[in-house]
């Protein structure tokens, strides 16, 4: 973690100093770092020399100075981190570890769409976990890559939610998007975690790799 920590620059190691929690602390700076050696290693630089500047909105990109096409996000819950790449085009990526949510019902009713209140009722119990934590990182996957955050907000992006129905945008707060180029993927990086990836369409190839244990 020392290694990793020493990649990151003066505003990334305040704010993980700011961080309460040891684990959030660790979390932060281990997605942070790796992040720097993954673009270093696409930019064929060292991971000290990407530099990183950031949207009205908060999202983090790479600084102009780097005149690259390349395009990323980056999501950590958990023990795991997710960094998606594209070229050319956004795209967002939000990764939730599974677990009980209390106040699960509240959430679907303050934060998710009429339309998708009345097909996660619709679900067997034993399905809603399941069903809550695929509309929450697809809709979050999607708004990260539109770089909005929450002002947007989540009940203005509808998306399908039920099993055995293939993941999709319905409505992303600009309207209906039946004829919009985004496509939502549900991805399972590890047991026990959910995962979205957006970007606008159509995809073409898509490979995935898995950072090494000593990295």
């Amino acid at each position: 973690m020392t290694a990793l920590g020493s990649l990151l620059n003066a505003e990334e190691q305040a704010r993980a100093r700011r961080l309460r929690f040891e684990d959030k602390r660790r979390s932060f700076v281990a997605a942070r770092g790796i992040l720097r050696c993954i673009l270093g290693r696409y930019l064929n630089l060292s991971p000290q020399q990407v530099e990183f500047s950031y949207s009205a909105q908060g999202k983090p990109e790479l600084a102009p100075l780097h005149a690259t096409e390349l395009r990323f996000n980056l999501a950590h819950s958990g023990n795991l981190a997710l960094v998606a790449l594209a070229c050319a085009r956004p795209i967002g990526i939000d990764l939730e570890q599974l677990r009980p949510v209390e106040a699960m019902d509240q959430i679907v009713a303050g934060y998710f769409a009429p339309a998708e209140r009345e097909a996660f009722q619709r679900l067997p119990p034993e399905h809603r976990l399941w069903a809550f934590f695929a509309a929450w990182t697809r809709k979050e996957a999607y708004l990260k890559a539109r770089g909005e955050g929450l002002t947007l907000p989540l009940d203005q992006v509808v998306v399908t939610l039920s099993p055995d129905v293939a993941p999709r945008l319905l409505e992303g707060g600009q309207g209906p998007t039946g004829t919009a180029p985004w496509v939502l993927l549900d991805l399972e990086p590890a047991p026990g975690y959910r995962a979205a990836l957006a970007v606008p369409g159509p995809v073409g190839e898509l490979a995935a790799w898995q950072w090494p244990a000593s990295g």
